[in-house]
C-alpha cells in the first residue's frame, strides 16, 4: 500500500509542477507571477527531496511519472496535495516526511496569501 501511495503522491507533485508553471507564465499580474514562480520552485524542491529521501530509504527504486491531469485551480490542487502529503507522512510516522510536508503546507499558505493580494 505504501508504495502505491508514494507513487500517486510523486505523480501529483509532477502534475502540480506543470500546472503551477502554466499558471506562472500565463498570469497577467506581476504579483501573481512572482508568487507562482516562488511556489513552483518550492514544489520542485519538495518533489526532489521527497523522491531522493525515499530512494535513500530504499522505499522506492525508481520513479515513473505517468501523466495525471491537474485542475485549473492551482490553490485547490495545492491544498489537496498538501493534505494528501501530510496524511501520508503521518501514516508512515516518519518525522522527516512530517517536517517536509509541514514545509509544503506553509508554502501553500503563502501562495494563497500572495494570490489573495494580487
Amino acid at each position: 500500500m505504501e508504495v502505491k501511495t508514494i507513487d500517486i503522491l510523486i505523480r501529483k507533485f509532477y502534475a502540480l509542477s506543470v500546472g503551477a508553471h502554466v499558471a506562472h507564465v500565463n498570469t497577467k499580474s506581476f504579483s501573481a507571477h512572482e508568487a507562482l514562480g516562488d511556489f513552483l520552485a518550492k514544489v520542485d524542491e519538495t518533489k526532489d527531496r521527497l523522491i531522493e529521501y525515499h530512494i535513500g530509504e530504499r522505499k522506492i527504486v525508481k520513479v515513473s511519472a505517468s501523466i495525471i491531469e491537474v485542475g485549473e485551480n492551482i490553490e485547490m490542487e495545492a491544498s489537496a496535495l498538501a493534505e494528501m502529503f501530510t496524511n501520508y507522512a503521518k501514516g508512515i510516522a516518519d518525522e522527516a516526511m512530517i517536517n517536509l510536508s509541514g514545509e509544503f503546507e506553509e508554502a501553500v499558505g503563502k501562495l494563497k496569501f500572495f494570490l489573495m493580494l494580487s
